[in-house]
């Protein structure tokens, strides 16, 4: 079955991932992991549908679970990070490296350093 040519976007996206990190800036922070709520879209190059129901490979997209494995296991293996923009970056790069990949928005924040329901955090956006 040949796919239909299409204007738009298709976007892929993580929301609400919980993860356990090491990481901050100041000395309270840096006694053990807090947690932080990850969210991603990624904008894919597709100028095609996936109609075909039996198509069965990622080349024409960005694997969640893949993204959803490097957020909660490779990212905490990588020790102490310092700023949350650094960890937002290391999302970024593994997202981008996706062939179809073309932008990444992430968005990370600290869920319980201030106790009263306020998160800080940040939002990087990367072009390929």
């Amino acid at each position: 079955m040949q796919e239909k040519t299409v204007t738009g976007k298709n976007l892929v996206f993580l929301r609400d991932c919980r993860v356990s990190l090491n990481v901050g800036l100041y000395d309270h922070e840096q006694k053990g992991p807090q947690p932080l709520l990850i969210s991603v879209e990624a904008e894919l190059d597709s100028h095609e549908r996936f109609d075909n129901i039996d198509e069965a490979t990622t080349l024409r997209t960005l694997d969640y679970d893949n993204l959803f494995r490097f957020v909660t296991q490779e990212l905490p293996s990588l020790g102490h990070i310092y700023l949350l923009e650094s960890v937002a970056e290391k999302i970024a790069d593994f997202c981008l490296t996706t062939p179809a990949a073309l932008r990444v928005t992430v968005n990370v924040a600290k869920v319980s350093i201030y106790g009263n329901g306020a998160a800080p955090g940040v939002i990087i956006v990367r072009d390929k």
